[in-house]
Parts: structure tokens; C-alpha cells; sequence
């Protein structure tokens, strides 16, 4: 991965592609003298950041920058900079290096003349983890360096930065690069390479990289590491990516609308068993599903609900060790229900536009419905609970297994041990409450309590296999 990204690393500003807002106003600035003392440049990993900075520390010093307008690459500036011996050009990364000890010791070598350089360039990368009190070391040097010093601080989190220090710098805003031209480096590479690739194989590797030229490069250097001077076919990226075939999406997603569980089941733990990666497959299916949206050639509103359960499914899974249950929950939520998903979705329109008298008069049923006993379960309430839109998927999993009562007001939800200390958090509390509100619930307050477990009683054991099913 290392070895292609430093090989096919941007070595002038020409070579830079998807940033030309950032590299026009550099070469502008560095042209008629005009660079500010301090640069922020902002935006998603992969998109070049560091790279520029240190084409901006070579072009500022190159002895050759205003007859060519760039970097000339042969100079001894830029030869030093290229093979990383330039003694002044500091690279200092803040993620491991975020304390006021670190800060002090760049200020204390900030006051000393450039070796060889004109200017001597320092480049604080990560800046987002440096610490309060490193930022405020820092703010004063920012403000006024020394003529002879440039500061170039990134990060991918410009909003964690104080306000202090973003109005000392001037800001550039990276993007993640459109399809084209990641295509048009991946083409460079190949062909530089001596390697033919299947047209569809550049197609992957960007909906894999999502814009990051760096995450695409990566990709191309495990590709490259194992292909042997062989054809680049779509099916060996598959392999080597370790990504499910298409027809395998495919039919996932027919199975998930033909409503059929056991084959949507089957096929997760076919991918499980095989050692690939659910959160990978999850975005495959995604991006499946993106294209049928745009092309409208199924009903969009069954792929919309189909996208939100899986999204839902894969935020879920960093809460859990078993990573295919929040996906599980979503295939049997999405199939459950008789009739087609489209169905489904018309339904829930109809249930969502139901007037709001008839609502509040069911509430008011299962109110006088509801028995005193502290043993009555009010599978109604689950079932509202269960189908908010206010509400997680962890959450609702969560939910599956509790005993839930009213009682003069107050709702009683008894569960297991693990999952009371999981629900009876403020956050968690309030988007029940919130849930339940919408439903035409005033004020009411929620009550958690321990599940005894009562196995060996027959009575309480198959209490417990009811409120399952409900």
C-alpha cells in the first residue's frame, strides 16, 4: 500500500487532481509574495492534504518556481524535500505528539534561521488532537511567527479546532475527487504498471474508495502485490478485495423483497462462514441499491426502507460482538409482515396520515384495557415502542425480551440485568419517553427494573416465550 502511494505521490502542482481551487490560489499567492503566515487545509482523508504541503514547502523555496510556475523537481530544494532529508521542512503529527512539552520544544527551534531554505516550513498534521493547552502554546507563535517560518496545519476535523486558532489561518477545503479523475489516476497507474484491466474494474475500486485517492491507491497495491503480471479481471479484484460476486447482492436483495427470511438468512452466513467482511457486504448491497434508486426501475419507496434498516443494521454492529444479529433483526423486520414490502411501505403512509383522534382514542383503549397487576404485560406498548421511527435498532432490539406495564402513569419495563444497565441511561430514556409522547402520551416517567428469573417455575417459563413472540 506504502509503495504505491509514495510512488504515484503528486511531485508537482500539475500532477494534483480535484483540488484546482486549492492549487490555483497557492501558485497565485506564491507568484506576487502574498502568502499568508499560516494555511489550514481541511477535508476527508485521502484527498492530498499533506501532499500539498509539502508541494507548497517546495515551491516557496524552489529556485526555479517563478520561470516554471512549479516545481521544477531538480534543484536541490526540491530534491531534499522528495527524498525527505529537508532539514526544513517539520513534520510533526499531532495524534502522537499532541502535548504543551512537544508545542514548546517546536517554538523553541521556531526562532532559529532556516539551514538552507528560504523559509523554513512547519507542518502540524492531525491538528484536531492537539491539546488545550498545546493550542494555546501555540496561538501566540501562529499569530506572529517569524518572516522566515510557514505554519501548514491539517486535519479532517476542522470543527474540533478552537476559534482562536481558525481565525489566525487562511482555510482551503479539500474534496473527496469525482469518479473521473479518480479513474484517470487509476488508469496512469495501471498503465505505468504494464498491466491490462477490465474497464469495469476502475468502477469498483472508486465505489470501494469513495472519492480517497489514497484509499484507492491502497487498493491497487494489494491488487498489484498478487497479480503476476496477469489481466486485471473484475472477478480477481472480487477475490482479492474479498467482495461477494454481484449475483450474490443480487439475489440478497431479491430474497429481502420476495419477503423470503430463510434464503436472506442463508445467505448472510454463507458470507459470514467464508470470512468476508458483513459491514463490506452490507456496503455493496447499499451501493446496489444506490444505483436502483437513481434508475427507478423498482419501487423506490421499498428501497428506501430496505437502505434505512441496513444503515441502521451496520451502526448497530459496533455495539455488539455478534456482528450478523443487528443485520438478522433487520431481515426479519423487512419480512415478517404479510403481503410484498410495497405493501408494507403503503401501510405505514396510511398509518402515518391516520388522524390523530383515532389515535389518541386506541392510546385511551389500551389505557383502560391495561390491568393493575405488576405481572401484566402491554404488548401494545412494546408493539409502539417497537415500530417508532424515533427509536435505534439497538434499542429496539434491546426491547424484545421486556416485560412492559403502565401503571397510574408510569411505565414499568422489567428486563434482563444486562439490558437495564444498557436502557436506564438518560439518553436512551429519552428517546422512549419521546417515543411514546408521539403517541399521544403526556407526562409520564419510566421505571426500569430487574427480570427475575424464574426458569424452573413452569408458569413464569412460558411467560418468558410469550413476551418473545409478542
Amino acid at each position: 500500500m506504502s509503495v504505491v502511494y509514495r510512488k504515484y505521490r503528486p511531485q508537482t502542482f500539475s500532477d494534483v487532481l480535484g483540488q484546482d481551487h486549492v492549487v490555483k490560489i497557492l501558485k497565485e499567492a506564491i507568484k506576487q509574495d502574498k502568502l499568508s503566515h499560516a494555511y489550514l487545509f481541511s477535508g476527508p482523508r485521502g484527498t492530498g492534504k499533506t501532499t500539498m504541503a509539502r508541494l507548497l514547502a517546495k515551491a516557496v523555496n524552489c529556485v526555479n518556481f517563478h520561470e516554471n510556475e512549479d516545481v521544477c523537481n531538480e534543484c536541490s530544494v526540491c530534491l531534499e524535500v522528495n527524498s525527505g532529508s529537508a532539514l526544513d521542512v517539520i513534520e510533526m503529527d499531532a495524534a502522537s505528539n499532541r502535548g504543551i512539552e512537544e508545542i514548546r520544544t517546536l517554538k523553541d527551534g521556531i526562532n532559529f534561521a532556516p539551514n538552507s531554505f528560504n523559509k523554513k516550513i512547519y507542518i502540524i498534521d492531525e491538528a484536531h488532537m492537539l491539546t488545550k493547552d498545546a493550542f494555546n502554546a501555540l496561538l501566540k507563535t501562529l499569530e506572529e511567527p517569524p518572516n522566515h517560518v510557514l505554519f501548514v496545519l491539517a486535519t479532517t476535523e476542522a470543527h474540533k479546532l478552537p476559534i482562536t486558532i481558525l481565525s489566525r489561518v487562511q482555510r482551503f477545503d479539500f474534496r473527496l475527487a469525482d469518479k473521473a479523475k479518480v479513474i484517470e489516476k487509476l488508469t496512469k497507474i495501471f498503465a505505468q504498471e504494464g498491466l491490462d484491466v477490465e474497464e469495469q474494474v476502475y468502477e469498483i475500486i472508486y465505489n470501494h474508495s469513495k472519492g480517497s485517492f489514497r484509499d484507492a491507491e491502497s487498493l491497487v497495491g494489494k491488487i498489484l502485490s498478487s497479480a503476476g503480471g496477469q489481466m486485471i479481471s473484475k472477478d480477481y479484484v472480487f477475490e482479492v478485495l474479498g467482495l461477494v460476486p454481484e449475483d450474490i447482492v443480487r439475489k440478497f436483495l431479491n430474497s429481502l423483497i420476495e419477503k423470503n427470511h430463510e434464503k436472506a438468512l442463508e445467505i448472510i452466513e454463507n458470507v459470514n462462514s467464508q470470512g468476508q467482511n458483513v459491514s463490506v457486504f452490507i456496503d455493496q448491497v447499499l451501493s446496489y441499491l444506490e444505483e436502483l434508486l437513481i434508475e427507478g426501475r423498482v419501487n423506490r419507496g421499498v428501497l428506501i426502507k430496505i437502505s434505512k434498516l441496513l444503515i441502521q443494521a451496520k451502526l448497530d454492529m459496533k455495539y455488539l460482538n455478534d456482528k450478523l444479529f443487528p443485520l438478522k433483526v433487520a431481515i426479519f423486520e423487512l419480512t415478517q409482515n404479510s403481503g410484498n414490502l410495497t405493501n408494507l411501505v403503503e401501510s405505514s403512509v396510511e398509518r402515518k396520515n391516520e388522524p390523530r383522534v383515532k389515535k389518541e382514542k386506541k392510546i385511551e383503549e389500551i389505557k383502560q384495557n391495561e390491568e393493575p397487576d405488576q405481572n401484566n404485560r402491554v404488548g401494545d406498548l412494546r408493539q409502539i415502542l417497537l415500530q417508532s421511527e424515533k427509536l435505534p435498532m439497538i434499542i429496539k432490539t434491546q426491547l424484545q425480551t421486556t416485560k412492559i406495564t403502565n401503571k397510574n402513569g408510569k411505565i414499568e419495563i422489567e428486563c434482563e440485568e444486562e439490558i437495564v444497565n444498557f436502557l436506564d441511561k438518560a439518553d436512551k430514556k429519552n428517546l422512549l419517553l419521546s417515543a411514546l409522547k408521539e403517541h399521544g402520551f403526556g407526562e409520564i416517567d419510566i421505571i426500569f427494573r430487574v427480570l427475575e428469573n424464574n426458569l424452573d417455575q413452569e408458569e413464569d417459563n412460558s411467560d418468558l416465550v410469550e413476551s418473545i413472540i409478542l
